[in-house]
């Protein structure tokens, strides 16, 4: 009766490490994911507060280069003015609108490529959420 029983007990003994040692690994293994969702959940918050930086340094940009009412009044005497300049002076004013005009462009490209990277961003903090909420 004696061996039945020390069988029984050292089974379940060997049953109880397996399952400890199975629990640890599972335990290891998800405090590595959480600190590994941590750290990228603060990288793409870095990164989307410094994109959110540059758009908004892009819409002063362009807020200071937009033209209201008044200001196309201005412009259409100042075009008229510019239209009745010759020589250099002329050159330098269609330089100047040239530039301005490649400024406003590039300036817009790039809060297009922004508002595409906030995007992404954004999915990828949607996506962690879930993860870290499917880790609870």
């Amino acid at each position: 009766m004696r061996k039945p029983v020390q069988v029984a007990l050292f089974s379940a003994l060997a049953l109880l490490l397996v399952a400890t040692t199975v629990l640890w690994v599972k335990y290891r293994n998800t405090s590595t994911a959480y600190a590994t969702v941590k750290a990228s959940e603060a990288e793409v918050q870095t990164r989307n507060a410094k994109t959110n930086d540059a758009i908004a340094e892009n819409q002063d940009s362009m807020s200071a280069l937009s033209v209201g009412e008044n200001n196309i009044q201005m412009e259409s005497n100042r075009l008229q003015s510019e239209q009745q300049l010759s020589g250099p002076n002329k050159a330098e004013a269609l330089d100047r609108i040239a530039l301005l005009r490649s400024s406003i462009l590039r300036s817009k490209e790039r809060i297009r490529q922004l508002e595409s990277s906030l995007k992404v961003s954004g999915n990828k903090i949607h996506g962690l959420s879930k993860m870290l909420a499917n880790l609870k």
